[in-house]
């Protein structure tokens, strides 16, 4: 339980960070344009593998890079729910277009 609130606050806090509106307006237009599933998944690879790269002279500083492989793990799990939950929205979105146009 206690690791399922983590990611909880953590997908909050994440859209603090612009990497994380990157990653769920990426997920949205993916999920609109009616892209496969992994997609998402591929985004979030991209966007975590980003953010490792811009924070991990700061993990350096900090003494802590020593554990960068379990901190870009949960960055990972994060970014994939985050692109995730976008995905659906833009797949729903793409899906009321699509019924309302073809109403009679």
């Amino acid at each position: 339980m206690t690791y399922v609130v983590m990611l909880a606050a953590s997908v909050v806090g994440k859209m603090y960070d612009p990497l994380g509106w990157v990653a769920l307006i990426g997920a949205l237009v993916l999920g609109a344009s009616r892209q496969r599933w992994w997609m998402a998944l591929l985004l979030a690879l991209g966007v975590t593998i980003l953010n490792v790269v811009f924070v991990f002279s700061w993990w350096t500083q900090l003494g802590i890079s020593s554990t960068w492989p379990s901190r870009a793990s949960f960055l990972l799990l994060v970014f994939c729910v985050i692109c995730g939950i976008g995905w659906l929205v833009g797949r729903t979105a793409a899906h009321l277009v699509k019924s309302e146009k073809s109403a009679p």
